[in-house]
């Protein structure tokens, strides 16, 4: 038998994975990075950090926020894309690609970004259409 949480985040989480329309921000923006607001991820698809940001709105809805964190991992392959994962206040990583282990394969840890910082850019691509660069 499985938590009450357990059960209502395998419902939040799963609803968005389900039918997450996993697209490039090079694709559909024609931006290296470009962060999405929740109703244009449901509406247009997006990528890690899009599926991320989305997720982390349903959990402020809900009220489970606290202690959840975005976190970038560089991909340990050269020249392929890193990845966004949420971590939870339990420690377990979770993405569009899946819980913990799945999620952070073939990754390694880079940076935690705040929510400020992921409010702030999407901010800026609603503004301005604002080019974004990695550090």
């Amino acid at each position: 038998m499985i938590s009450k949480f357990k059960f209502k985040w395998r419902l939040a989480t799963g609803y968005y994975s389900k039918g997450f329309k996993y697209l490039s921000d090079k694709d559909t923006t024609g931006y290296r990075e470009f962060y999405k607001t929740p109703e244009q991820t449901l509406s247009e698809g997006g990528d890690c950090e899009d599926w991320a940001i989305l997720v982390y709105h349903r959990m402020t809805q809900d009220g489970r926020q606290n202690g959840v964190t975005f976190e970038h991992w560089k991909n340990i392959e050269p020249n392929k894309s890193g990845h966004m994962v949420l971590r939870l206040a339990n420690g377990k990583c979770i993405s569009n690609h899946g819980s913990h282990g799945k999620t952070v394969r073939g990754y390694q840890y880079y940076k935690t970004v705040t929510i400020e910082e992921i409010n702030d850019r999407i901010n800026k691509h609603k503004q301005t259409g604002f080019r974004l660069e990695e550090n």
